[in-house]
């Protein structure tokens, strides 16, 4: 509301204001510029309001972007629950400024253009994704069909149940409380660790005394989330072990190809 708004006017944003979220999810800066209407900030964001008789603000802005804030970032983090730059931890922050404004400007200005460059290129990749999420709607219902080599049509498809193409078997977390368990040499992959789509290592290690009798997870095995990021898919690339919230896909069929079935 109004009223609200007007309790709070050293945060009432204004062209060249500089925001970011300080709470969790810290950082993602913001240069606000045409600013339209009235606006301001919650509880979780930071404004940095600079002297423009001195600092350039589109500089001060990459400096956020770049590995200068990203180091205090991850100082703040590192042995904290929940995240949170406090407004010390900004008054203390140090970072390289050129003497002159005309500088500042000329650095911003160049590295601008390659965001903007980038954002283009984020915008074709999203219409590409877009592409293909269409595209496989149209293959996987059979409204488009390929032809082999000699231009003739496959055979029919059919419907299968997972359970009569795999074996299902899921992974296991070792004894938190035996530190031995948790020192040894044998590559050990948690859901934090299914960040791409072929996976070479695992997140921890575990001993062969915390493995036992199970037996590692062959590669080119595909592994999938079942809780929590429910649905995130992986090819393993190395012969590893995964916990208990992860499961593997075994095929009873030679001929079904990872590919196909992580698409």
């Amino acid at each position: 509301s109004e009223e609200r708004y007007e309790e709070s006017m050293e945060i009432a944003l204004k062209d060249d204001d500089i925001i970011f979220s300080k709470d969790g999810s810290i950082g993602n800066p913001a240069l606000i510029q045409n600013l339209k209407v009235k606006a301001t900030i919650n509880g979780t964001m930071m404004l940095i309001r600079l002297d423009q008789n001195e600092y350039e603000p589109s500089y001060f802005y990459q400096i956020l972007k770049s590995e200068y804030f990203e180091k205090l970032i991850r100082n703040v983090k590192s042995g904290s629950s929940i995240p949170h730059i406090f407004q010390r931890d900004m008054i203390e922050f140090k970072f390289p400024v050129p003497g002159t404004l005309q500088e500042q400007k000329r650095i911003a200005n160049f590295l601008t253009k390659v965001d903007k460059i980038i954002e283009k290129q984020d915008e074709k990749v999203k219409n590409l994704e877009k592409y293909k999420k269409g595209m496989m709607q149209k293959i996987f219902s059979q409204e488009i069909r390929f032809k082999d080599e000699n231009g003739e049509a496959y055979p029919e498809w059919e419907i299968k149940r997972v359970e009569d193409v795999a074996n299902i078997q899921v992974g296991f977390t070792p004894d938190t409380k035996n530190d031995s368990f948790w020192d040894g040499d044998i590559k050990w992959l948690s859901i934090a660790g299914m960040n791409s789509k072929y996976i070479f290592d695992g997140n921890k290690r575990i001993s062969n005394e915390a493995l036992g009798k199970r037996e590692l997870i062959p590669k080119n095995t595909l592994v999938m989330s079942f809780k929590l990021t429910i649905g995130r898919l992986a090819i393993i690339k190395e012969p590893m072990i995964t916990n208990e919230a992860i499961c593997q896909f075994y095929w009873k069929n030679k001929n079904i190809i990872n590919e196909y079935m992580y698409q």
